[in-house]
Order: structure tokens, then C-alpha cells, then sequence
């Protein structure tokens, strides 16, 4: 079975409504912006939908705003032994003034128009899509960046597996299943946060400690 991605994330930023002329301006611009209540960051169990709740920043964010939107996606994913192939992927945004897709910080994919799949895999223009060889183990990441201004509708991400067996004619069974980002991996806490766990608790009997997810 594949290994799905270990670890799906998102961040939300007060955005400037502005569509960029590279894909690297939506990089620098991101880095500048700010995060005032209505905005953050959050996990993403399943990079599907429909998915209860919604992944979108109203659904995702505690008192989420749906507007003025600038957004970062983020996949970090390993490639087993079993996965070793091309690799199809497509990812659905709402992206009213475009956007920009990396892998391992290679631009694979930039539009700064409108687009808005409409929860439909079908509408191809409207979705990132790249395809790219791993000839061998190892980690990934992928990278999302667009801006919106309004109504931060869902969105989706996924990938598949073709065997470079079957691309290059020895017969084997094809795995052309569209799968979801999936997180796999808890985050981990810093240490830093750790020792300073420890330390308010180091005048108790008792030592409790949770994983956050």
C-alpha cells in the first residue's frame, strides 16, 4: 500500500488580492504578509473532499474569515520501495488570483489567473497537475502557494503511482488509483517546548505527557 504523505499542513495569511507575474513573486510576497485573527495554520488529516468540515481556511481556522486570502499548502511524503515509479499529481484549488505549485522547491506548476475547480476533478483547467519520475526512495516535498479574495471553497489533493515497469512495456500491474494526501505521522513538538513542559512540571508528583497531534 502507498505510504500516503507523512505530514499534510496549511497556513493562512492576510492577503493583498493580487495576482504575481512569476511564481516566485507569490514566494516572496507570502513572506511579507501578516496573521491576524481569522488566519493560521492547522493540519490536514485527508486532503479530500468532501470531508466533513471542509479544508478551507472557515473550516480549518477558529473564526476563519473567507476573504482576503493568501495561502500556503504543504505535503512532506516519502517514497517507499513499492512506489518507485511516475508519480501523477493533481491538487484543486480556489485561487481567485491564481497561484504556484513546487516540488522540492522546483516550480512545477504556475497559473496566475481565477481558479476555482468546483469540487469537480473533470474541470482539468482549473487544477494544478505535473507528473515526475522517482527513481528511488527517498523524501519529498510539495508546496502550494495562491491568493483569494473571495469565497475559500474546498480543496483537494492527490496523486497516483505508474510503475516505470509498465511505462516502459514489461508487463506488471498498473496503479493508477488516485490516492489522497493522507497525514501519517503526528507533528512532534520542538524541543525547546518540551523542556519548558517539563520544567512547570518539575514541582509536581506526577509527570503526565500528552502527544499533540
Amino acid at each position: 500500500m502507498p505510504s500516503s504523505a507523512d505530514v499534510v499542513t496549511f497556513e493562512s495569511r492576510l492577503g493583498n488580492n493580487t495576482s504575481f507575474g512569476s511564481g516566485a513573486d507569490y514566494v516572496t510576497n507570502w513572506a511579507g504578509l501578516s496573521t491576524p485573527a481569522g488566519y493560521g495554520s492547522s493540519g490536514i488529516s485527508v486532503w479530500d473532499t468532501p470531508t466533513p468540515g471542509g479544508i478551507n481556511n472557515h473550516d480549518l481556522i477558529p473564526g476563519g474569515t473567507s476573504n482576503n486570502l493568501a495561502f500556503l499548502y504543504h505535503v512532506d511524503f516519502t517514497v517507499d520501495a513499492d512506489e518507485i515509479g511516475i508519480w501523477d499529481i493533481r491538487i484543486a484549488p480556489d485561487f481567485g488570483f491564481g497561484g504556484v505549485v513546487y516540488l522540492d522547491g522546483v516550480e512545477m506548476a504556475y497559473n496566475p489567473t481565477d481558479m476555482w475547480w468546483g469540487l469537480d476533478w473533470n474541470n482539468t483547467s482549473e487544477i494544478f497537475t505535473f507528473s515526475q519520475v522517482f527513481g528511488s526512495t527517498g523524501n519529498h516535498t510539495i508546496d502550494m502557494y495562491g491568493q483569494e479574495f473571495c469565497c475559500d471553497g474546498d480543496t483537494a489533493g492527490q496523486y497516483r503511482i505508474r510503475s516505470i515497469r509498465e511505462e516502459s512495456g514489461v508487463n506488471s500491474a498498473p496503479r493508477n488509483t488516485w490516492i489522497p494526501f493522507t497525514t501519517t505521522t503526528p507533528v512532534v513538538p520542538e524541543p525547546g517546548s518540551i523542556a519548558m513542559g517539563l520544567a512547570g512540571l518539575s514541582g509536581l508528583g506526577f509527570l503526565a505527557l500528552r502527544r499533540r497531534k
